[in-house]
């Protein structure tokens, strides 16, 4: 991983531009290089582990002929690529990404950034043409902003990199509050600085001109599209893509961590790779790491995991996890970010990562896109509904051991209502809103007012998964591969990672993968009692029967876990709220009362019942103190 910095237009200060890239030494201090490419400005920094040929490599500018790249990138599938490109094969990672790039820049232009595979931020320069290209992979794991500055524009894998050169920092009122409650979604690829925005994970900013446009580079497939395979062979399938892309990721050099939980994802993940890399001589096995819950609690899945590791003749590194405090520096976090996020299970990830170093890992794996790609909400039975098909879809929604009448009609019926009959039934209702499906609550304490002129309930409408096309469960798929809150966090924890010296890779986030998922019918991935059916087929024989079995109860939550960080930290936290005048107040935000009234049950040790409140809570809490920082440092 690494920082990256481009700059196109006038002519820009030398130490403008230094200045600027010094913000980007968090994302490695060791190596930096700049260069005045004619017309625009590009630099990189890099930690000196990153400098292996496996990880980032060694040049931090890549130039071919009039063409300059900077990129925070791994590619995978690069001897596909070139043989698109129309080479030869030369083997895994037998160039640099910055170099394909800039390759694939020369062979296809703009369409180039749809043919790259891998976890990528770049920005490239061709000076021929006098165009600034920046993009990123699909997944979004590598961070990039950019910001319009006078008649030219930037990009940067950081916004503090673009404020010192000079991009607009005026916060955005509506971003900062929804960012405040916990709206993430409704800040959309917004920040908090008005003249600073993401570029949106699977999209290519192209500059040319005086001329900036944002367009996406790769795009879903509609989901149920073009299934052909049975139920068993698509899971052989399955199978064949997890190893593939799991033989992509795994570092050429020494030991891949894998934390191993007992869910199916990290379960199927780790098992398909094992036996993959068991066919291979000479290849290492993965080193599990797992985190252990007491007995009693509802996150443990100790007796699980041993039983997986037990049918592979395999061990892990335990990680207690009350050994983890969630909240340790919380404020010394808070004021080093560039942004208000932090995120609520920072310090776990982190143990994981600090574990795989102790492994001598710089590469760990995780099961990111389980959830995304195998799994169904309880919302498919309104596809049920839709046909007309109501009594199966009342029985399919008994198999699934629900009974409540209200939930089934919040589930099966109201995402089937288009947008007028919600604000008819909002009406009969007295002008009460109806809770749609994965609507975040505004919290009682941003101010009513605010909340209205600023429209934070219609920004996160936009963003629910009602706003995709298809049926309800296509909806909810393609909200989980597009939406932009779920970059921001996978794009966090990879940072966790790269601060601990690792990086962090997710095959079953393999673009593959996705497109594959797409194909197949709900019916793969939840039935009655049975969730994730594809995955956990696609396992079979690498697993024990027991561990893949259907389970009575949900295992591996953290909610008691974060309750119990909560009861031990927050009454500390919630009081530094009342220590001088409330910033978000002064803004018209939230209302000071409000906010103490809710915070009273922590100061006596009672918590708080409603886990929702709680993390909205936590969010306002670390805005608060962004902007006390924030304000410290414009003052110092």
């Amino acid at each position: 991983m690494s920082g990256i910095l481009a700059w196109a237009g006038p002519a820009l200060e030398p130490d403008r531009f230094r200045r600027a890239l010094e913000r980007l030494t968090a994302r490695g201090a060791d190596r930096r290089e700049d260069e005045d490419a004619g017309g625009a400005w590009l630099g990189a920094t890099r930690p000196d582990w990153q400098a292996a040929a496996d990880l980032a490599g060694p040049t931090l500018i890549d130039r071919i002929g009039d063409v300059r790249v900077v990129a925070d990138a791994t590619l995978y599938y690069t001897d596909d690529l070139r043989t698109a490109i129309g080479d030869a094969p030369a083997g895994p990672r037998a160039e640099s990404a910055g170099t394909l790039v800039a390759r694939a820049w020369t062979r296809w232009g703009v369409a180039g950034t749809g043919r790259l595979e891998g976890d990528f931020a770049f920005a490239l320069w061709d000076g021929s043409t006098r165009t600034l290209v920046a993009a990123r992979d699909f997944a979004g794991f590598r961070p990039l902003f950019w910001a319009p500055i006078g008649p030219g524009v930037a990009v940067a894998s950081t916004a503090g990199a673009l404020r010192a050169l000079g991009a607009d920092d005026s916060l955005d009122l509506a971003v900062l509050a929804a960012v405040s409650a916990g709206l993430h979604r409704a800040a959309g690829p917004e920040t908090v600085f008005r003249g600073i925005r993401m570029v949106p994970a699977g999209h290519t900013l192209v500059w040319r001109d005086g001329e900036v446009r944002v367009e996406p580079h790769w795009s879903p497939p509609r989901w149920e599209r073009g299934a052909t395979l049975p139920f068993d062979e698509a899971a052989a399938h399955l199978r064949g893509l997890i190893a593939r892309a799991a033989e992509e990721r795994l570092a050429a050099a020494g030991p891949t961590s894998f934390p191993l939980s007992g869910g199916w994802d990290s379960t199927v993940l780790y098992a398909i790779a094992a036996d993959a890399l068991g066919r291979r001589p000479g290849s290492p096995q993965p080193r599990p790491v797992s985190i252990s819950y007491p007995e009693g609690d509802p996150g443990r899945e100790d007796e699980i995991i041993l039983r997986t590791l037990a049918h592979r003749d395999a061990s892990t590194r335990w990680i207690d996890v009350d050994s983890v405090a969630l909240f340790d520096d919380l404020e010394t976090r808070i004021a080093g970010q560039d942004l208000p996020f932090v995120h609520f299970y920072e310090h776990w990830n982190r143990a994981l990562a600090r574990a795989a170093r102790a492994d001598g890992a710089r590469v760990q794996f995780s099961g990111y896109g389980g959830d995304q790609l195998f799994q169904v909400s309880n919302v498919y039975v309104s596809e049920l509904v839709r046909r007309g098909r109501l009594l199966e879809a009342w029985r399919e929604w008994q198999r699934k051991g629900e009974r409540s009448r209200k939930e089934f009609v919040r589930m099966g019926v109201l995402p089937l209502l288009p947008g007028w009959a919600h604000d008819a039934l909002t009406r009969v209702r007295g002008g009460r809103p109806l809770h749609r499906y994965l609507e975040r609550w505004i919290p009682r304490w941003i101010d009513p007012g605010f909340a209205r002129a600023q429209d934070l309930r219609g920004r996160e409408e936009e963003r629910l998964p009602s706003a995709y096309p298809g049926t309800p469960a296509e909806q909810e798929w393609r909200w989980f591969v597009l939406d932009p809150f779920f970059p921001l966090v996978a794009s966090r924890v990879a940072d966790f990672a790269l601060d601990e010296g690792v990086e962090a890779r997710a095959p079953l986030y393999d673009r593959r993968i996705v497109e594959f998922s797409a194909t197949r019918p709900w019916t793969d991935l939840s039935l009655g009692a049975e969730t994730k059916r594809l995955l956990r087929a696609s396992a079979r024989g690498l697993v024990p029967d027991d561990v893949l079995a259907p389970r009575a109860h949900r295992t591996g939550t953290t909610g008691a876990y974060a309750e119990r960080q909560v009861r031990a930290a927050f009454p500390a936290l919630v009081p530094r709220l009342f220590e001088g005048p409330l910033l978000l107040a002064d803004l018209g935000i939230i209302r000071a009362d409000s906010l103490r009234a809710v915070c009273r049950p922590f100061l006596d040790g009672r918590g708080f019942p409603n886990t929702m409140e709680v993390m909205a809570l936590f969010y306002t809490l670390q805005t608060e103190l962004w902007l006390r920082a924030q304000a410290g440092e414009a003052s110092a």
